[in-house]
């Protein structure tokens, strides 16, 4: 073996070794470890809870940001704070006119657990987990728990900015969403419709009457009522209308709900200053008529 062939091998040998060496190089801890409520960006978090179940779980999860992790576990104290939750509800209303005040979920709805999250050693996050009743909550209110870290065992730093977090129930059903459509009335052109039904119940829903304004302030007169009853077809559901609070409608009957097709069809009549309107409304879930559509 020549001189030049000797010395090849031995710098690919030197290099295979020196490779070998860095790869096992521990840099240490590269930043503070910081805790932090998942999902706290702009404090308010919202997430379906469905009228189906009357009694869920709402999980709020508490992340631990580091290079390295933790070798113990670490206990993670929270609070409910509703100061927090008032001074800010209260600020976002004064500046914001579109903005809808929250309301505290009602004391009877939920069982105060023990405001502890353990994470584990060797894990990044740990949970906590409060059980929830979901009954008598009133479709006219958006209801919030607020939480707030206060403390924790091993002295890690916390995020001042994503410390707090204002859970949100959005209570849905299996018939509440946005739907696209038409609706029409008497002889005139279908109108293109968009409508957000409201869950109010297990299978009740609440929907704007025909293209009748549907702000806030027109609730009480231009909504009505869908109750969505099982029929002798498994796939076709009936559906009965009714007014809500102050409007005036009438069933026109054989309004229905396909299952497979997440498809309202209609039938029903309005007043408005004495005159009356026969409508006809065939609406399709938002989910379903996107997926046909691609």
């Amino acid at each position: 073996m020549n001189n030049f062939l000797r010395a090849l091998i031995l710098s690919v040998f030197i290099l295979m070794v020196g490779c070998k060496k860095t790869a096992f190089v521990d840099y240490g801890e590269q930043y503070k470890k910081t805790l932090y409520i998942v999902n706290s960006k702009d404090f308010f978090y919202t997430k379906d809870h469905n009228y189906s179940v009357n009694e869920d779980t709402l999980i709020v999860s508490v992340y631990c940001a580091s290079s390295q992790a933790i070798k113990e576990d670490v206990e993670v104290k929270l609070a409910f704070n509703f100061n927090k939750f008032d001074s800010v509800n209260n600020t976002r209303a004064e500046h914001d006119k579109q903005y809808e005040l929250r309301s505290l979920l009602p004391e009877s709805n939920y069982m105060k657990p023990d405001m502890s999250v353990v994470i584990k050693a060797g894990q990044q996050y740990g949970l906590l987990k409060v059980p929830l009743k979901l009954l008598e909550l009133s479709p006219e209110e958006r209801y919030v728990l607020p939480f707030s870290i206060i403390s924790n065992n091993a002295g890690y730093e916390v995020n001042e900015k994503l410390n707090s977090l204002f859970y949100e129930l959005n209570m849905v059903n299996s018939y509440s969403g946005l739907y696209y459509g038409t609706s029409k009335k008497d002889q005139n052109a279908s109108n293109t419709i968009s409508v957000d039904l409201k869950a109010l119940s297990n299978n009740e829903i609440r929907m704007p009457i025909h293209n009748l304004p549907s702000a806030k302030e027109d609730l009480a007169t231009n909504y009505m009522r869908l109750v969505i009853v099982d029929s002798d077809d498994p796939e076709v559901k009936s559906v009965k209308i009714y007014p809500w609070a102050d409007a005036t409608v009438i069933d026109s009957g054989n309004s229905t709900f396909n299952v497979k097709e997440q498809r309202f069809n209609l039938y029903y009549s309005y007043e408005v200053d004495g005159e009356r309107y026969d409508v006809v409304a065939e609406i399709t879930n938002s989910l379903v008529a996107r997926e046909k559509k691609d």
